[in-house]
């Protein structure tokens, strides 16, 4: 078969040649078995051929070229003043003189289909060690204060890979619990039970509160999110905080 599309590659449309593989080696009922993934896989293939016909011009090597050895990443240019928005396994090769590493959350980086099998954590560590090494100069990691899971907002836990930082190379709270040696013994040593849910408010808009780290500050906003209740504080130093009333130590002032 392969010595017979090779010997109608010069004749034939991009699109014609496409459809002449498909035909010869069964390739629809392999891909469009019934299901709905089916379907998406025919339609991808179908896409591929939409775009070899729009290049019917262009010779089959030329043609490859394009659709799979070029890609956005590779028409990059530092003249256009924007983000550049990529994946962990996308900006393999690529340097950036600041990036921003998004979702360092467990169950995010790495992701929860990774938690139990210990060859695929390695290979999340290997992937944020891939986003931190494309940064010339600095790297911002960012993580949620809470998600929304099953139709209801959690407590997110920072990423474990957050802990394995260089201390002297961080700048700022990344676990947001205070210091990262109590943050990292509080998540060994503590008992894995669900909180009750509380009653009503612990804190108060306009009540003084105390935080270890951000000092003295007045609560702007107060909201019971499932089993927790978050807390939004100005402080006078620290700037504007939403904190979890459950992990963050603030302490009510008279």
């Amino acid at each position: 078969m392969l010595a017979g599309w090779i010997a109608v590659a010069g004749d034939l449309p991009l699109d014609r040649l496409i459809d002449q593989v498909i035909l010869d080696v069964g390739f629809r009922p392999f891909l469009d078995d019934g299901t709905e993934e089916g379907a998406d896989r025919w339609a991808n293939l179908l896409e591929l051929r939409g775009v070899a016909a729009e290049l019917s011009a262009v010779g089959l090597v030329e043609f490859l070229e394009q659709v799979a050895l070029v890609s956005d990443q590779d028409t990059l240019t530092e003249s256009v003043n924007a983000p550049t928005l990529l994946t962990l396994h996308a900006a393999k090769g690529l340097e950036f003189p600041v990036v921003f590493i998004l979702g360092l959350d467990e169950g995010e980086l790495p992701h929860h289909r990774s938690l139990e099998d210990p060859e695929a954590m390695a290979e999340e560590r290997r992937l944020f060690y891939v986003g931190l090494t494309r940064a010339e100069n600095r790297v911002v990691v960012v993580r949620a204060f809470r998600r929304r899971v099953g139709g209801t907002f959690t407590a997110s836990d920072p990423s474990r890979f957050l802990e394995d930082l260089p201390a002297d190379l961080v700048e700022g709270d990344l676990l947001g619990m205070g210091l990262r040696a109590q943050a990292s013994y509080a998540r060994q040593t503590r008992w894995e039970s669900p909180a009750p849910r509380p009653i009503g408010p612990r804190f108060a808009m306009g009540m003084r509160v105390r935080h270890p780290s951000f000092g003295e500050g007045v609560v702007m906003e107060t909201m019971l999110h499932s089993d927790d209740e978050e807390v939004t504080v100005e402080f006078e130093r620290g700037g504007v905080k939403r904190l979890s009333a459950s992990v963050a130590p603030l302490e009510i002032l008279e």
